[in-house]
């Protein structure tokens, strides 16, 4: 089931389609973090795109990587997004609660994060979303790759 059954209308199955990977960390110890993300088409090359922050948690590294893959698309299409449970749960399950709330979690409170939920809200109501976990027994190459991508791009560089 689509993560953002309204946006079924104008992301028919007619549509684009592209898988985006995604990859977000952080050193508990120092808060330095690093993101990456790879966007794979069936008709064209794959893109990367990557980044780090000198100070930052996990969530904000997951949510940069998937606010600046869904930025790399032209177009409303079909997409696939592959990352962890944090990412997912929030895309399918989270984000119509706190749009109902006002962006307020159950105890009243402003969510946290929510200066890269709302960015994230609006760049997926162009897509017809899918989200999955990944699949440490399938998906272990491309976590590779991503890992790979997000140092680089730590120590200024390219994979």
């Amino acid at each position: 089931m689509s993560a953002n059954a309204s946006s079924a209308n104008s992301a028919t199955l007619s549509s684009p389609f592209v898988e985006i990977w995604l990859f977000g960390s952080c050193n508990p110890k120092t808060k330095a973090g690093v993101w990456s993300a790879i966007l794979q088409r069936p008709d064209t090359d794959e893109q990367e795109v990557s980044g780090a922050e000198a100070c930052t948690t996990f969530a904000r590294m997951e949510l940069t990587a998937a606010i600046r893959a869904i930025e790399m698309l032209t177009k409303p299409c079909r997409a696939v997004i592959h990352s962890n449970e944090y990412l997912v749960l929030g895309i399918k399950k989270w984000l119509p609660w706190w749009q109902i709330t006002s962006w307020r979690n159950a105890a009243g409170e402003c969510i946290k994060n929510v200066d890269l939920w709302m960015p994230l809200q609006q760049a997926t109501a162009q897509l017809d979303l899918e989200c999955c976990l990944f699949r440490p027994d399938v998906d272990a190459g491309m976590k590779r790759r991503l890992k790979r991508l997000a140092k680089a791009a730590s120590q200024g560089g390219t994979a």
